[in-house]
């Protein structure tokens, strides 16, 4: 299975807001946003309106595709759906490439709440189709439509030809979709909208938005990819055929808490009161207790801050831990995002349960696991019996979104021509946890997420920067953490996020701008970046001031543009100096532990660069005096007792 990153952004509100309706909102974001201020929070939504919901693989973190290697392999998916009286249509359509290196009969079954909807023979050799079918709401159960995806095969019919030679697969491409066509009824409250709304999501900001609405703004967009900050010249307008990106806006203070509205045929939320960022952050916790979500302190809130100190499941993480039928091998992936972990706290192992069924052969099957490509270690697992494997992670290892692969291997009964090979069962265990220990100080990026999910301060100018400061520290903190927003002021005594061409007062940068150009070479004195293109660079630093940990931003030319960039592509992680051009992290590196980029300032001069500049003569000049010194001493030595004689 490829690699997915299951962080979505939100099943259910549950039953906290469900007085709360949904209003018609029409006309232009602004107009919308200032109508939306006097609808009333009761009562039902006479504007409500059929809707159609587009559910792909990638919301659901299959960024890649859904991949099922050799000749068996099985997935569940689940859709969040409302009853099925609210449902008019639902209808799949999977997008699907097959291949085999030999010639051999495999096949596909679909199965929808338990039930058989799809089956057939895929043929030799690479092959693509579409597949279309329609489903009866009524195999939709407690909210979800679990669908399963079954896939088969075998080389031929006799015993002794070994599996792995086949080479084959199926992939389910990550545009494949569920289409639920929903009645109004479905989407016209709050906590009905949350329910089945998109995992992507913008959150209109608008440019003179309060501190509280910025703070509440970066609350729901933390430790999110699928959201994104606008203002509201690039919000959507809507009226898309389908209902494929969530909305949430903010009134004013005399506005309820949260309210439901339309805005061009289609649901939207939006957040007013005198408290914005308290109420997101109530929001969010909901969203992802329901979900599953990478957050001890939301996930685990009902069992509180010190049952979520001692254990974080991958259950809380919202992982992969379904039942595979394994023939030779089958594997789970997780992200671990550091800012899942609680303040105070940081990652420093992983302990594995895994269930492995008996298949009466002699050779146990085999448990490997490993954390960004790198192996923790390998047991023999017990047959019909949990296995509990612990890894302490190695230092160095840990970045902001980490990898955790789980693998079972198994030895096929097949070469003895006695037994036609076949699938097991195994399963990585909802019970398998990570380890965590006190944290230091954050020495990289990935370490602030330990001190933000305590709080931290955000200074900025004003709300138009806030869309690309989110997208810089969305992985660093989860929105549990208390945020607030200061336009201007700089805290002291707290951790914060400093957006500005200067540096905090009190702070030593590893790049400094007040010495005039600035340029980074190599060890062999090549030019690594040049000072005029380092100039119209963001540059993100990670400084201390009075004690506390700071991240200083200095935007360059294309700041503005940073909040359309591609999550992966700026996840700061790695080293305490990043350097950002266009919408990607062009280089980091650790100033702590790296000799990889010399720092220099060819318009500045300083004793201390001059000795640094040539210590190397120094040093050699140092042995010649040292050793001229020695031998002056050994000649008097020698002459005082020739004297004597």
């Amino acid at each position: 299975m490829r690699k997915s990153l299951k962080i979505g952004f939100g099943l259910g509100f549950l039953l906290s807001f469900n007085g709360l309706s949904a209003q018609e909102a029409t006309g232009d974001s602004q107009g919308a946003v200032g109508r939306a201020s006097n609808a009333q929070s009761s009562g039902p939504a006479s504007a409500a309106q059929n809707v159609t919901r587009i559910t792909d693989l990638a919301e659901l973190g299959y960024q890649t595709g859904l991949e099922l290697e050799g000749l068996t392999g099985s997935r569940d998916l689940f859709f969040a759906m409302p009853s099925a009286d609210q449902i008019e249509s639902l209808s799949l359509r999977l997008p699907i490439k097959s291949g085999s290196a030999f010639e051999s009969r495999r096949s596909l079954r679909i199965e929808a709440g338990d039930q058989t909807i799809y089956t057939r023979s895929l043929p030799t050799g690479n092959f693509e189709d579409v597949i279309d079918l329609t489903i009866d709401p009524a195999l939709v159960k407690g909210g979800f439509l679990n669908l399963r995806i079954r896939y088969s095969g075998a080389i031929t019919e006799d015993r002794c030809v070994d599996q792995r030679i086949a080479g084959a697969f199926l992939l389910l491409d990550s545009s494949s979709a569920l289409t639920a066509n929903l009645r109004s009824g479905a989407v016209d409250q709050v906590n009905k909208i949350a329910s089945v709304m998109p995992a992507r999501a913008e959150i209109v900001l608008p440019a003179n938005g309060s501190e509280e609405q910025a703070a509440a703004a970066l609350t729901l967009a933390l430790a999110q990819p699928n959201a994104q900050i606008v203002g509201i010249s690039a919000a959507g307008g809507g009226g898309s055929a389908a209902w494929d990106r969530a909305r949430i806006s903010f009134a004013s203070t005399s506005s309820p808490s949260l309210n439901a509205q339309w805005i061009a045929g289609q649901p939207a939320l939006q957040i007013g009161g005198k408290d914005p960022a308290g109420a997101a952050r109530l929001l969010r916790t909901q969203w992802r207790a329901a979900l599953g979500a990478p957050s001890a302190n939301e996930a685990r809130s009902s069992r509180g801050d010190a049952a979520a100190r001692e254990r974080i499941t991958l259950a809380d993480l919202g992982a992969d831990t379904g039942v595979q039928s394994i023939s030779e091998r089958g594997a789970w992936n997780t992200v671990i995002p550091v800012s899942a972990v609680p303040a105070g706290q940081s990652l420093e192992g992983v302990r594995i349960d895994a269930l492995v069924a008996n298949d009466g052969g002699q050779t146990p099957a085999i448990i490997n696991v490993l954390l960004n490509g790198l192996l923790l270690g390998s047991a023999e697992a017990i047959p019909s019996k949990r296995t509990s494997l612990n890894f302490d992670f190695p230092d160095g290892s840990i970045s902001s979104l980490n990898d955790l692969e789980v693998s079972v291997t198994r030895q096929v009964a097949g070469g003895d021509c006695r037994f036609e090979p076949q699938g097991y069962p195994a399963q990585l265990l909802p019970s398998s946890s990570l380890k965590t220990g006190s944290s230091g100080d954050p020495v990289d990026f990935s370490d602030l997420a330990s001190t933000f999910n305590a709080g931290f301060t955000v200074v900025v100018d004003n709300a138009s920067q806030i869309a690309s400061v989110s997208r810089l520290i969305q992985p660093l903190a989860n929105s549990a953490a208390e945020v607030t927003v200061s336009y201007g002021e700089v805290p002291s005594g707290v951790p914060y996020v400093y957006v500005s061409d200067t540096a905090p007062q009190g702070s030593d940068p590893a790049i400094r701008f007040d010495k005039g150009a600035v340029e980074l070479e190599d060890g062999a004195g090549a030019s690594v970046v040049s000072g005029e293109a380092l100039a119209g660079m963001t540059i993100v630093q990670l400084v201390e001031d009075g004690g506390e940990p700071v991240l200083w931003i200095r935007p360059g030319s294309s700041f503005n543009q940073l909040s359309s960039a591609q999550f992966d592509e700026m996840t700061l992680s790695y080293g305490d100096v990043a350097l950002i051009a266009d919408n990607a992290i062009d280089l980091s590196f650790s100033t702590q532990r790296d000799r990889l980029v010399d720092i220099r300032y060819p318009d500045s001069f300083s004793l201390s660069d001059f000795m640094s500049e040539y210590r190397l003569w120094f040093i050699g000049l140092g042995w010649i005096l040292a050793s001229l010194g020695f031998i002056y001493i050994l000649r008097r030595i020698y002459s005082s007792k020739k004297s004597a004689d």
